[in-house]
């Protein structure tokens, strides 16, 4: 526990930097990568704590590896496509779960990192934040974890007005869990508020300086 005390002392001091030099904010650096490689570290002690995980270790041994699957007559369950893929793939390397758990959240981290970078967000305290305030929280129900993730990533396609990204985004964390298709208007909302926020903005401003000389 020592240890674990230690690098979270020297997570917060780096955070700490990053907070003093403002043009490190928005960059991937050293802080990032110790931050996410401790993040994927501590989810793999954590996730002995979460009973749900059991369920989703089930899964995980009854679904065969891609080569079984291709080359034998073995059989997926009645879950989401792309989570059972996902799982299928990953088991032509190892079939332990706990291996997985580690792979999971290491991808997860870097898709918040890559968004975060996308809009020009705090990376480090972003993933912070992601990980202690939803990923532990969520950790247990797999599924959603990722498409947490997905939707995030998905955001910062509306903002960026990338339809076809968001599109494809939200269609496959819809694979992953059926309900992310409830964010599939997200898009046009953010849309519709982001025209009447400058609708509004240019009627405060009032008339420009040049049809007043008029």
């Amino acid at each position: 526990m020592i240890v674990w005390y230690l690098l979270l002392a020297l997570m917060l001091f780096l955070l700490f930097i990053d907070y003093v030099d403002n043009k490190r904010k928005e960059r991937i650096n050293i802080t990032t990568i110790f931050i996410v490689l401790v993040l994927t570290l501590l989810s793999g002690v954590r996730g002995s704590n979460y009973p749900d995980l059991a369920s989703y270790k089930n899964y995980f041994d009854q679904i065969p590896s891609l080569i079984e699957y291709m080359f034998s007559q073995a059989e997926f369950i009645r879950l989401e496509p792309l989570y059972q893929l996902l799982i299928s793939f990953f088991k032509i390397f190892s079939s332990n779960h706990s291996f997985f758990l580690f792979f999971q959240t290491l991808l997860l981290l870097m898709i918040v990192v890559w968004s975060l970078k996308r809009i020009k967000a705090p990376i480090n305290i972003g993933l912070i934040l992601y990980f202690f305030l939803l990923y532990l929280s969520q950790f247990g129900q797999q599924r959603m974890s990722i498409v947490y993730v997905l939707c995030l990533f998905a955001t910062t396609c509306a903002i960026r007005k990338e339809l076809k990204k968001f599109l494809i985004v939200v269609l496959s964390a819809t694979m992953i869990q059926y309900m992310a298709i409830l964010f599939l208007p997200v898009y046009w909302l953010h849309n519709i508020i982001t025209e009447n926020i400058k609708k509004r903005s240019v009627i405060s401003d009032g008339p420009s300086e040049e049809s007043q000389e008029v």
